[in-house]
């Protein structure tokens, strides 16, 4: 089976299919594609289809979001471990 997404991923990269999107494709980690694909041949065509698409307006959105959505995840997780670690404070400790 291994073997078998190893050929399938040789090929997609030959038809221009970007790591991630091959990765994402036969449910496998992109480090295994990258390894599986490292020695396959790409035209300049190809090379410069693939850097395109990752410039693209809708990849930098992407990314945008990604990272948005990580920064906010990043700040529930503060809230709540702060909000575990504050004890109640009366009125005269305010004082």
């Amino acid at each position: 089976m291994k073997l078998e997404k190893q050929r399938q991923a040789q090929s997609l990269r030959q038809n221009g299919m970007s790591i991630t999107t091959i990765a994402t494709k036969l449910k496998v980690s992109k480090g295994s594609v990258s390894r599986w694909v490292k020695d396959v041949p790409l035209s300049e065509k190809i090379l410069n289809d693939i850097k395109l698409r990752s410039h693209s307006a809708a990849a930098v959105e992407a990314r945008r979001m990604s990272r948005l959505n990580q920064e906010r995840l990043q700040r529930d997780n503060i809230r709540v471990t702060a909000a575990q670690n504050i004890s109640t404070i009366s009125k005269k400790e305010l004082q």
